[in-house]
């Protein structure tokens, strides 16, 4: 799938636009999305994300995809779909959304959140979700941007 602009938003660089895909995730890209997770904070090896990709392969309910420009792979999303108990729905929450620093700001991130907008309506989903950080208010003004609204508050307990 070819994007050369983000729905709703502008038109992308030319640089990035000619050549943009997103796909589903391969083996062949766990470099490339290990240094991209550890660039976003989460540090991880090769290793470690082919185990989660293979887990991820199992399950339905998960859907991961990288944007590819130039043979390059410059950002990845996963995403969750989950039965939303107390009104029967389904419910999309976009996981991980991580563009590469030097490809930031050219609209790699609006054409991995329409490309999840697509899957959350294949699926019949009533919702797409995200949660990011309290210190990461670039990602917060590009949801907002991007037509999210702040809806909850979240709780969280390590185990």
């Amino acid at each position: 799938m070819r994007h050369t602009s983000s729905p709703g938003g502008p038109a992308l660089p030319s640089d990035v636009a000619t050549e943009l895909s997103v796909r589903p995730i391969t083996d062949a890209d766990a470099a490339a999305v290990a240094v991209l997770l550890t660039e976003l904070g989460y540090p991880t090896t090769d290793d470690r994300l082919r185990s989660r990709l293979r887990q991820g392969h199992e399950d339905s309910s998960t859907t991961t995809l990288v944007a590819e420009a130039g043979g390059e792979v410059v950002g990845c999303m996963s995403l969750t779909f989950t039965p939303y108990f107390p009104d029967g729905s389904t419910m999309c929450r976009i996981t991980a959304l991580v563009v590469g620093s030097r490809h930031r700001g050219r609209g790699v991130g609006s054409v991995l959140v329409a490309r999840a907008i697509d899957e959350a309506r294949a699926r019949a989903c009533a919702t797409l979700e995200v949660t990011t950080a309290e210190r990461r208010t670039d990602a917060q003004r590009f949801y907002e941007r991007g037509g999210f609204s702040r809806a909850s508050a979240r709780f969280v307990r390590s185990l």
